[in-house]
């Protein structure tokens, strides 16, 4: 098994700014098939930023997001849609509805 196919998730060498603000530079992560992983930090970190990025619903603006093998900024609208319906997030606190 390839290292890529052994994890669920890579994140790999990815940058990602709003505006002239640098929220993440060559930042790279893995999460292995079958493990819980926590992403925690201090409030204004970016852990929401990185959970959208793997999530697809924003794109790098460099590097690679691959999610058990697949690009995620590639994908297609449909297919976005099947391979998030085997993700799942647990907020710390009630998550329903933003303010």
């Amino acid at each position: 098994m390839s290292q890529t196919m052994a994890n669920l998730v890579d994140v790999r060498g990815v940058s990602f700014s709003r505006g002239n603000r640098l929220i993440f530079d060559d930042i790279s992560l893995t999460v292995p098939h079958g493990k819980i992983t926590a992403i925690m930090g201090p409030s204004g970190i970016g852990k929401t930023t990185l959970l959208r990025l793997i999530g697809g619903q924003i794109p790098p603006d460099s590097g690679e997001i691959l999610f058990d093998g697949e690009n995620v900024p590639e994908m297609s609208r449909s297919r976005l849609y099947t391979v998030r319906k085997r993700m799942s997030m647990l907020f710390q606190s009630g998550a329903l509805f933003t303010t």
